[in-house]
């Protein structure tokens, strides 16, 4: 439904997989959005729990450098979720894991070997 205008939004389920589909006028969208689409999808998937999260900013750090202790690193916790994002002269590393004592274990394995390239964004 569209409390602001008439038209409606969709949604389409099938197994774990959803397309929502809300109208392109950004009032009408935001308010169905906030009354329709999270209340739906919190009840159909609920998060787990808790998960902590940091983001590891290196200069003059190439991915192919970092990439074998990353994949080691996610043998050894596979819990820890690893994204590594490059770009221009920079290269993040945002480490996603349940337990803040589990992160703080990869991120000091990163530093570690890597801690001459860390800066703070």
């Amino acid at each position: 439904p569209n409390p602001m205008g008439s038209a409606s939004g969709l949604f389409f389920c099938e197994e774990k997989k959803a397309l929502i589909l809300l109208p392109g006028v950004p009032r009408e969208m935001e308010l169905m959005f906030i009354q329709s689409v999270l209340p739906l999808v919190s009840a159909r998937w609920p998060l787990a729990g808790h998960r902590h999260s940091v983001q590891l900013h290196f200069c003059l750090l190439f991915e192919g450098l970092i990439d074998p202790l990353l994949r080691e690193l996610s043998l050894r916790h596979p819990s820890v979720e690893i994204g590594i994002y490059p770009a221009l002269g920079t290269l993040t590393v945002v480490l996603t894991a349940p337990s803040q004592e589990e992160l703080e274990r990869v991120q000091e394995a990163l530093l570690n070997q890597f801690g001459a390239y860390h800066y703070t964004a």
